[in-house]
């Protein structure tokens, strides 16, 4: 009897092991949402990659970073919004964990702009209290957490270069 419910019991604690290992090693790894976006890199000044993922779907594009806590994006991880020609583009940041770092360029990646800084507001209303970058007309905008040391070597006149994974 005893041996029987040693066996039971060990066989329910593989079960839930089984069931919460994959939610456990998950815990720090980007934000599940964005492992359907197509990926590229950016290099930076120094020589160090930014991963970007882009954005391109109008439903991507709405969701953006909205729901992402801090910890599910790395400091060398990046948004790309592209567009398919220049025009006056402003972002604002509902549902956002992070302050933000925004980047808006032309068509060749070079930055035309930039928004640092712009607070985070974890709730979607009031709507006239959520946080909005400046209007900037360009094609292209690049979302970075404000906190990143990668986002502090971007200025404005330097041109990125994308390379597709």
């Amino acid at each position: 009897m005893i041996l029987a419910k040693a066996q039971e019991f060990r066989a329910l604690s593989l079960t839930i092991l089984l069931v919460l290992f994959p939610l456990i090693s998950s815990c720090n790894d980007t934000a599940p949402q964005f492992h359907q976006f197509e990926q590229a890199n950016f290099k930076v000044p120094s020589g160090k990659n930014i991963k970007v993922y882009i954005a391109k779907s109008t439903q991507e594009q709405a969701i953006g970073l909205s729901g992402t806590k801090p910890e599910q994006f790395s400091d060398s991880d990046a948004m790309l919004f592209p567009a398919k020609e220049m025009s006056e583009r402003q972002f604002w940041m509902p549902e956002t964990y992070m302050d933000l770092d925004l980047f808006f360029m032309n068509e060749d990646y070079y930055i035309l702009d930039i928004h640092r800084n712009l607070k985070h507001f974890t709730k979607r209303q009031p709507e006239h209290l959520v946080p909005r970058s400046k209007t900037v007309y360009s094609q292209h905008v690049l979302e970075m957490k404000s906190s990143s040391p990668f986002s502090k070597e971007l200025q404005i006149g330097m041109k990125l270069e994308m390379k597709k994974d």
